[in-house]
């Protein structure tokens, strides 16, 4: 049947928003949730419970209505989110599946915990088999429990080589309430240099700015983990000693 013709080709060409929904479906595409901001990753879902409608305003507003934390927004009971213009019966009832689904598989896979008990384990599987220095940045709730974590950059660990950006990104996108922050030393030497230093001091100041701490930066070599942390404060000491 030619294009013209064909009854499903000219709905899809009278829906106005499209191909807004084709870059954003792109955007997934490339690079997942990690590059989307929080009412992108919401409008994206809502495409599967709303047809025809612009869902990035809708997105926006629930999120409005939710103190602008996606997970309220899955947890909100049914009816208030059928308030938000544009919401109906069946969109509320999909954002709430979503959110018990969410719950019932957090008991499935209880969260890891990042401390002191379990640090070196975690970073032993971040770290297995890796041959280049890559730092890695976990995000954690109040209760040190790992939310998400990423590789922030592989290779120079340099300042400058360091995207600040793509970290604080990371860090508001997760909602997280501190981080910390991780890369190894593939030579095996459990060392921290004065670049680590200052790059963690540097991180630290930028995430300062949205209130999410800095809990520590860990070096992992040849099995072993040091806190840079531990080491900057052992330096300071020293020094106000001289």
């Amino acid at each position: 049947m030619p294009k013209e013709n064909n009854p499903k080709t000219k709905r899809q060409d009278t829906n106005p928003h499209s191909d807004h929904r084709q870059r954003v479906f792109k955007k997934y595409d490339d690079s997942g949730f990690s590059h989307m901001y929080k009412h992108e990753m919401l409008e994206m879902i809502l495409f599967y419970a709303i047809g025809r409608k612009d869902t990035n305003e809708i997105a926006h507003d629930l999120l409005k209505e939710c103190n602008n934390k996606l997970l309220n927004v899955l947890k909100a009971p049914r009816k208030k989110l059928e308030k938000v213009d544009g919401m109906g019966k069946g969109a509320a009832r999909f954002l709430n599946a979503l959110g018990e689904l969410f719950e019932y598989v957090k008991t499935e896979d209880p969260p890891k915990k990042l401390n002191s008990d379990t640090v070196c384990d975690i970073m032993s599987d971040t770290f297995k088999d890796t041959k280049r220095e890559e730092l890695h940045m976990f995000c954690l709730d109040p209760k040190d429990n790992i939310i998400k974590s990423e590789c922030m950059n592989v290779g120079s660990f340099e300042s400058s080589e360091v995207d600040l950006g793509k970290i604080m990104r990371f860090a508001v996108e997760c909602d997280c309430a501190q981080v910390v922050l991780a890369h190894n030393h593939p030579s095996g030497i459990a060392c921290a240099s004065q670049a680590d230093m200052t790059v963690t001091t540097l991180i630290e100041h930028t995430l300062n700015i949205v209130g999410i701490k800095v809990w520590d930066h860990i070096i992992y070599a040849n099995g072993k983990c040091i806190s840079i942390k531990n080491e900057m404060a052992k330096n300071k000491k020293q020094g106000y000693r001289k």
